[in-house]
């Protein structure tokens, strides 16, 4: 082989490869994605709040514990949803806007079994939040948390729907977690609400993780928020449908979809009603179940004085039982 044509094929074999142009020039899809970004946070950033909600030490004169946190804004009337427990005991409640506009909030109303809460500032005019479907929510899809981190109103954080905790009580999120994220809302990819941070799993760490750390995020569906919103609006209290029963997996398992009682709570609607440990629950309301989990949401989300019809199979026989459902006990954690 001749020097020059073996000095060419070594020129070419080590020359740069450009980029395409469609991924990194000025139209390149990350540019395109940043900009999608950009603007969704542009959008949310005026309906996102900082909260600073002041406590008294006990025992320590003209001495305030803060507690700070993030809220969103439901409508243009001022109410504003967050997490219970950037508030709790709270008697001193502040609310700082994007602009650093800052606005005395009073409560309206607290739910601990959600873990949400809803405040009102008496300024009027907010822009109103553009609201998804949460029950349409998908594993893997992008997401944007925006809320307070460590004095910064509304800073954002990318993360990626996981998956879904007790039934879709929960999602959960693969993201960032700063302090004061705790009622930070939560975006779709197309701009639209789609639950609301309450806390983050960490089983491995007892404590907070560190500022920065990705954890996996806990947020309470939009829809599930609502509608607690909407009862605390409007009677201050959110009340719940109780049942009665403990019940999960039957023992031995079945290849039926059935959920088995374990134990009936004396004196509970499901314990008037007749229903006993050891049945198996077929249906609600004429509806399947998909497990305990999803007959503890259904329950929950019944009216109370409402009478259902549970059905049951008992000794290889199936039977109806009507059963009228109760306010559920704040003390209680059996569905």
């Amino acid at each position: 082989m001749k020097p020059f044509l073996l000095l060419s094929i070594v020129l070419l074999s080590i020359a740069p490869i450009e980029s395409p142009r469609f991924a990194w020039g000025e139209d390149g899809v990350l540019e395109r994605m940043e900009d999608e970004i950009a603007s969704i946070v542009g959008k949310a950033r005026p309906l996102v709040v900082s909260i600073r909600a002041d406590h008294p030490e006990p025992g320590r004169n003209a001495r305030w514990q803060r507690n700070v946190g993030s809220g969103v804004v439901l409508n243009s009337e001022g109410y504003i949803l967050t997490a219970e427990s950037v508030i709790r005991g709270a008697e001193r409640i502040s609310v700082v806007a994007i602009a650093e506009q800052k606005y005395a909030a009073e409560p309206i109303g607290f739910d601990p079994e959600s873990g949400l809460a809803v405040i009102r500032v008496k300024e009027t005019g907010f822009p109103s939040p553009l609201f998804g479907d949460s029950d349409r929510v998908q594993i893997g899809r992008w997401t944007l948390v925006v809320g307070n981190s460590m004095g910064v109103v509304s800073a954002s954080a990318l993360g990626l729907i996981t998956g879904f905790r007790e039934g879709g009580r929960w999602i959960q999120i693969n993201t960032r977690i700063f302090p004061g994220n705790g009622g930070a809302p939560l975006f779709d990819s197309k701009g639209c609400l789609i639950g609301i941070v309450i806390g983050e799993l960490s089983p491995h760490r007892p404590a907070p993780s560190p500022s920065g750390v990705p954890a996996s995020a806990l947020a309470i569906p939009i829809n599930e928020a609502r509608r607690v919103a909407r009862h605390l609006i409007a009677y201050g209290e959110m009340t719940y449908g109780w049942l009665g029963v403990t019940a999960g997996p039957p023992n031995p398992p079945s290849e039926d979809r059935v959920i088995m009682v374990w134990r009936v709570v004396e004196r509970s609607p499901a314990h008037k009603a007749g229903i006993r440990r050891g049945d198996l629950i077929l249906s609600y309301e004429g509806r399947s179940l998909k497990n305990a989990w999803e007959l503890a949401r259904r329950v929950r989300t019944t009216s109370v004085g409402q009478v259902v019809n549970v059905e049951l199979k008992r000794a290889d026989q199936r039977i109806s039982i009507p059963v009228r459902i109760e306010k559920k006990p704040s003390s209680r954690r059996v569905r």
